[in-house]
Formats: C-alpha cells, sequence, structure tokens
C-alpha cells in the first residue's frame, strides 16, 4: 500500500511538472505566434534568421504535442493507480472484516469448548465406568454367540426360540 502511494506521489510530481513544461511552451508559442510572418520577417536582418525562427515555432509546436501526450499519459496512470489504491484498500478492510469474524467464531468456539470441558469434567470417570461395563457385556454376547455357534445353533435359531420363550413367559426377547 505505501509502494501504491509512492508512485502515486511520482506521478502527481511528474504531472506538475508536465503542467510546469506544457505551460512555459504554450507561453513561448502564444508569443511568437502573436508577430505576424512580416514583423517577424523584418525583425530579423537575414532570411536564414527568419526561417530558424520559423523552425523554433514548429519545434515549440511538436513539443507542446508531446507534451499534451505525456500528461494525459501520466494523468491516466495516475487515475488507474488512485483506482487500484482504493480497490486495494476495500480489498483490505474487508479481509480486516472477514478476519475479525473468523476470531470471533474461534473464541466462541473456545469458549464453548472450555464451557463443556467444565461442565463433563467429573462425569469423565463415570463415562470410562459406562463403557468399560459396556464392553464387557459385548464380550459377554460374543461368548454366548460363539458357545452357541459350537453346539450347532446358528444365531437366528437362538433368537428364534428367544422369542417363543418370550411370548410364552411374557418376558422380553432381550433379557433371556
Amino acid at each position: 500500500m505505501d509502494q501504491k502511494r509512492s508512485e502515486i506521489g511520482i506521478l502527481s510530481e511528474k504531472i506538475d511538472d508536465s503542467k510546469e513544461r506544457l505551460a512555459a511552451s504554450i507561453r513561448t508559442f502564444d508569443a511568437q505566434d502573436r508577430e505576424s510572418p512580416l514583423v517577424i520577417l523584418l525583425k530579423y536582418n537575414t532570411l536564414s534568421t527568419f526561417f530558424s525562427s520559423v523552425q523554433n515555432l514548429l519545434n515549440v509546436q511538436i513539443n507542446i504535442q508531446k507534451l499534451l501526450v505525456d500528461f494525459t499519459q501520466a494523468k491516466h496512470t495516475l487515475e488507474d493507480e488512485k483506482a487500484a489504491l482504493e480497490e486495494f484498500g476495500e480489498e483490505q478492510e474487508g479481509l480486516k472484516a472477514l478476519q475479525e469474524v473468523e476470531r470471533r467464531f474461534l473464541a466462541r468456539k473456545e469458549k464453548e469448548k472450555k464451557e463443556l470441558l467444565r461442565v463433563t469434567k467429573g462425569k469423565e470417570a463415570a463415562f470410562q465406568q459406562l463403557l468399560s461395563v459396556k464392553k464387557r457385556d459385548i464380550e459377554a454376547l460374543k461368548t454366548q454367540l460363539f458357545y452357541l455357534e459350537k453346539t450347532g445353533i446358528s444365531a437366528e435359531d437362538a433368537l428364534r426360540f428367544a422369542e417363543l420363550a418370550a411370548s410364552r413367559t411374557g418376558i422380553r426377547v432381550a433379557f433371556i
């Protein structure tokens, strides 16, 4: 951003310099153009001096045209640089706003995480105990299924027998 500002400063100086040179050339041209060719011819003693003066006037005109081209190019470049700087600034503002939103989101998530840890801190042992009980139950079921398969009863047959027994005794299938 500082580089763009320095480029804009340099372009502004170049434009100011072009304005001054253009103004000086226009004043010179105007001063020479006010005199009629007859006055200029009488003013100079020789024809070569007259033609030299005319050539100088043409050179001033060419210089004015070049300065105008340089001036307009520098002005367009300055406008482009200013627009680019403004766009860059707007982009930076947008990124700052996005960064702030993300920072707030992360802070909120961190707060939620800390709150969850605080709430579950004393219950971790209970969760671990419940987990170990469930693992033991799963192992017991696997052992029973393995035993049934060894005796020639499939899991589907065992389920049918349990459903039959449950319907006759009035106990849920899960308890059998």
